[in-house]
């Protein structure tokens, strides 16, 4: 019964993200990048950086979970405090690209108008650079 309705609201969460979201909002492009692995790039439109990112992270998780299972099967201190520690270091991973990953959708929703902001143009005498605030 759990697992099915935490698959609803992984479905429900993943269909409002694609379809109905617009890009340009940062709080939720942010928010989305912290919670689900790739969701602030799948909001921000931006499938081939969602896909890196999600592989990524969840790759590290896969190594967090194998390393934890290694240091827990160890047969000496030694090889226990090894695999404590790679598994140690994915976490700081997993966690810098978590950090990563919401910079990048914070700052993909924010310059999702630029291009609507920026005017260049030549004219007689040079280039214009126009900036609309």
């Amino acid at each position: 019964m759990k697992k099915t309705l935490i698959l609803l609201l992984i479905s429900l969460v993943i269909q409002t993200i694609i379809v109905d979201a617009k890009p340009g909002k940062a709080a939720i492009a942010t928010g989305l990048s912290i919670i689900i692995p790739g969701g602030g790039q799948i909001y921000n439109k931006q499938f081939g950086k969602a896909i890196l990112i999600a592989g990524a992270e969840v790759t590290t998780a896969y190594f967090i979970q194998e390393f934890n299972k290694r240091s827990i099967k160890a047969e000496n201190e030694q090889e226990k405090i090894k695999y404590e520690n790679y598994r140690n270091n994915m976490i700081w991973l997993l966690g810098g690209e978590i950090v990563y990953s919401s910079i990048d959708a914070f700052i993909d929703a924010q310059m999702a108008d630029m291009n609507k902001k920026i005017d260049i143009s030549i004219k007689k005498g040079g280039v214009y650079l126009c900036y609309k605030f």
